[in-house]
């Protein structure tokens, strides 16, 4: 009996902590050209598991129109983003 109760502790921690995973991004370039920008970000998966398994790490373009009220409407770079991350 204590070992199968050892053994639900120890999936519940498991799937307990997988479930902790937050989608992290910090911007590394913004390039600006006349009404249209490209903003360069990096992207990883951080929580308890990926210190065990590693994160994903994923380099990600967003193409950007600057419209006149200097807001922004931006869509992914697709075709970048497959050569950029060739999974």
């Amino acid at each position: 009996m204590n070992v199968l109760k050892t053994t639900v502790l120890l999936v519940g921690v498991v799937l307990f902590a997988s479930g902790c995973v937050s989608t992290r991004r910090a911007v590394t370039h913004v390039r600006v050209e006349s009404d249209k920008a490209f903003i360069a970000y990096a992207e990883w998966d951080q929580g308890f598991l990926s210190s065990f398994f590693g994160a994903k790490d994923r380099s990600r373009v967003k193409r950007c129109a600057i419209n006149p009220d200097n807001s922004l409407n931006c869509v992914d770079a697709e075709d970048i983003n497959r050569v950029l991350n060739p999974e």
